[in-house]
């Protein structure tokens, strides 16, 4: 069962979503934004320690972008917790 803050949103092509929100971060950009290991942003967006949208989902890969807003609202977690 998925976290209920999981976004999923299957668009017909990811400049869908782009439109709509502006810049989409891989998990390996936000890695490297936070200094952390790749493994462990699919960890806390698997978990929902952070939103993400679930753009395809597979038995082997699933394919994650995150917004700026994303990020932030993960910082500001971090902050007060």
């Amino acid at each position: 069962m998925k976290p209920s803050n999981v976004l999923q949103f299957k668009p017909e092509k990811q400049s869908e979503l782009t439109s709509l929100f502006g810049k989409l971060y891989t998990p390996e950009e936000v890695a490297g934004f936070l200094k952390v290991a790749v493994s462990t942003v699919y960890n806390w967006a698997k978990t929902g320690r952070i939103k993400c949208f679930t753009l395809s989902e597979g038995k082997r890969k699933t394919t994650v972008r995150f917004t700026a807003g994303h990020i932030e609202a993960f910082l500001s977690s971090q902050k007060r917790g």
